[in-house]
């Protein structure tokens, strides 16, 4: 946990404004020690911010807007039992098996398999795709990771006279992502959307007393699928 204060800038007598845009793929990449090829990756991240007056010297605005958007390529490498060890040929390990039950061991390492398990393990459970030894990581597969994020501020201030100013500020951000995982086609998504308004006024009583009130609300969001 912690304390985040935020400070946001405020329009101007004058319209000022900027955008940018950051720009990285994979060109300059290199590959990880698990990578048959090199992932692809596309990564933008823009923006923009403007502010100026709505009444000289008295009222102005600011807004700003900033994006982001990254398609990754992901290696993942997990173990998974092989045909043989699916219809209960266990003869490729190389301990001895002893049936837990009775401890009499499992003659030349075939163990029976429940029809269940069975199903269960050739539906959601993909085969080897490597000709790397179980538990050396057997399956690999390079699945997309999407991350978008978008994010929006508005403020508007008001002098009501030398002693008496108000502002009002709203800030508020969405990101999408989805977490790949082992079997092909399969995401993970997680959205989560935070918002936040701020009421601030500030008053002089006397040269040696001020005031400063202050309202926020804070309300922020997130949906797993």
């Amino acid at each position: 946990g912690g304390v985040i204060s935020a400070a946001t800038k405020n329009g101007t007598n004058e319209v000022h404004g900027s955008a940018w845009e950051y720009l990285r793929n994979n060109a300059l990449d290199s590959r990880s020690f698990f990578d048959t090829s090199l992932p692809p990756l596309r990564r933008n991240q823009f923006g923009g911010v403007i502010g100026g007056p709505i009444r000289k010297s008295k009222t102005f605005f600011f807004g700003g807007y900033e994006g982001f958007r990254q398609s990754q390529g992901q290696t993942l490498v997990g173990d998974y039992p092989t045909a043989a060890m699916r219809n209960g040929d266990l003869s490729s390990v190389p301990t001895q098996l002893t049936n837990p039950l009775t401890g009499v061991p499992f003659l030349n390492k075939q163990v029976p398999v429940d029809p269940i398990s069975a199903k269960w393990l050739n539906d959601w459970i993909p085969l080897p795709n490597t000709n790397v030894p179980v538990g050396e990581g057997n399956f690999r597969i390079a699945a997309p990771s999407p991350i978008a994020y978008d994010s929006v501020v508005g403020r508007i201030d008001h002098t009501f006279s030398d002693k008496t100013t108000l502002f009002g500020r709203y800030l508020g951000s969405w990101s999408r992502s989805s977490t790949p995982w082992y079997i092909a086609g399969f995401l993970r998504p997680v959205r989560n959307h935070g918002q936040n308004y701020d009421l601030h006024l500030l008053h002089t009583f006397s040269p040696t007393t001020a005031g400063e009130f202050t309202f926020s609300y804070n309300r922020p969001f997130q949906d797993e699928s």
